[in-house]
């Protein structure tokens, strides 16, 4: 935004927010249909398999980062926005050189541990080849993520919104045809390979930032930055993981793919909000040049954008529950569904979370970040480890919805000195209700009669119902921004005033 936070930087935003926003809806709708086609085909330890191999490369991403994506994220707006190029190529040769030695180094270690990797995560003998597979994953899984992470600061998202189309997409439909030619093997062998052609193609958009050398001095400085950001993240996997990690060292692999099924409509959910929240954060580092008061209206009308990007999906998979656990895997996760209900019942505040984190990233320093996820990662595992204790596998999930909540917390009573947190209360208030309302519709009529086909109808009726009762929420400036970013969608909106 500019200096007044005014509309042009908004549409800025906006519009950058939509091509990703919209490319996550193609991976979510694609998504969840190729996941039941998934989930009655792989038989539950198939389906373990493949959580298995997340929470190792989830894990190898965190201990192989060294805080240069979150270097990245605070850097790189600033170098591109003053034109220092030096600056930015330097800082994108001197991480990629790390990263790459780093995470063939890790590989390598777990290759040659496989037998023991296996017995930790599989509780039985015969599964190190799928380790041994599982460890060419960690090299693939992070240079993807790293080539993601520099296209996001450098504001490529053009193309980054291609690459998640084609890495939830293509790469999977890739992978799903060498399941048929090979199993298990074959589907993670393809998610591999189509991820490292991905970020081959995602280094090439930046080629320009490597045609001459880095200066070698300035790795030991670039350390000294990211260093308090390198700890945020193993405290950040502590907050947000530990659960699927938890779960898949304690309990049997069919306990943990029952739980990978369903945690993944809320992976859904967290992955398109924060791909439409992540162009917030450059124009507000921009933004810090303005003063604390450009900043707190910034976070005024981020609040109002959150509770609409936010809150309807939520309540939309909630009233969607039984439905979405019957079609995947022909009703046999369904014993899932008070799990579905408590970890997608918190997803209502994750928009939140993630904009109260980052705007503590934005206007603070490093340190400020530090004490924030130290902060969140101590009481999201201590409830974590009391819940699990308690209830099993219920209370992991309801640990993982509460620390949402307490995150939001931790990070108002940091961030509060920094600029004027001022929240959008009324639009969160109204949102959540007609979310609600048309949510309770979808809800009675599968109570009433169901069906697979009839489900679908009764979708197109909520969505129906929350769009005329939503009309009624816009203010004159989000018509207004609306006309200029959707001309077409402006002038619906606009057809009848509230």
């Amino acid at each position: 935004m500019d200096e007044t936070g005014g509309p042009r930087e908004s549409v800025k935003v906006v519009q950058a927010s939509i091509k990703l926003g919209l490319a996550e809806v193609v991976n979510v709708v694609f998504g969840v249909f190729y996941f039941i086609l998934v989930t009655r085909l792989f038989t539950r330890l198939e389906m373990a398999a493949l959580a298995v191999m997340t929470v190792i490369t989830n894990l190898s991403a965190i201990i192989l980062s060294f805080g240069f994506h979150e270097a990245s994220r605070k850097l790189l707006p600033d170098y591109v926005a003053s034109g220092k190029d030096g600056e930015v190529r330097s800082f994108l040769q001197i991480t990629w050189v790390v990263i790459a030695a780093a995470s063939l180094s890790l590989a390598a270690l777990v290759f040659f541990l496989a037998e023991p990797v296996a017995r930790i995560f599989f509780k039985g003998y015969g599964y190190a080849s799928l380790v041994r597979l599982m460890a060419w994953g960690i090299i693939s899984n992070k240079w993807y993520e790293t080539a993601q992470h520099n296209l996001c600061a450098l504001q490529k998202f053009n193309e980054m919104s291609l690459t998640q189309i084609l890495s939830y997409t293509v790469v999977r439909i890739y992978a799903l045809a060498l399941y048929f030619l090979s199993g298990i093997q074959g589907y993670l062998a393809g998610l591999i390979t189509g991820q490292a052609l991905l970020s081959i193609w995602m280094v090439a958009v930046t080629r320009a930032y490597f045609r001459v050398p880095p200066e070698r001095k300035r790795l030991s400085s670039l350390f000294r930055f990211s260093w308090p950001f390198y700890v945020n993240e193993f405290v950040r996997y502590g907050a947000t993981q530990a659960d699927s990690f938890l779960v898949s060292v304690f309990l049997r692999p069919e306990v943990l793919a029952t739980y990978y099924v369903v945690k993944r409509f809320a992976d859904y959910l967290e992955s398109y909000v924060n791909s439409i929240l992540k162009p917030l954060f450059p124009k507000m580092i921009e933004l810090t040049r303005s003063g604390q008061e450009s900043l707190g209206k910034m976070f005024f009308k981020a609040s109002r954008y959150v509770s609409l990007v936010n809150i309807p999906p939520v309540v939309l998979m909630l009233s969607l529950s039984y439905f979405l656990l019957d079609i995947y895997g022909r009703g046999k996760y369904l014993s899932g569904l008070p799990i579905f209900l408590i970890l997608n019942g918190g997803m209502v505040l994750h928009g939140y979370q993630v904009l109260c984190g980052g705007a503590v990233f934005v206007a603070g320093r490093p340190v400020d970040t530090a004490r924030m996820e130290i902060l969140q990662c101590l009481v999201s595992l201590v409830l974590i480890v009391f819940l699990t204790k308690l209830t099993g596998v219920t209370g992991a999930a309801t640990a993982r919805s509460l620390s949402r909540l307490t995150a939001i917390l931790i990070a108002w009573l940091i961030g509060k000195g920094l600029f004027p947190w001022r929240f959008d209360w009324k639009g969160f208030s109204g949102i959540l209700a007609i979310s609600l309302v048309a949510g309770l519709v979808v809800v009675m009529l599968q109570w009433y009669q169901y069906s697979v086909i009839r489900v679908c109808f009764y979708l197109l009726i909520g969505a129906g119902l929350f769009g005329l009762m939503a009309r009624k929420l816009f203010t004159e400036e989000d018509r207004s921004l609306l006309r200029e970013v959707f001309a077409t969608v402006g002038r619906v909106v606009d057809w009848r005033k509230a």
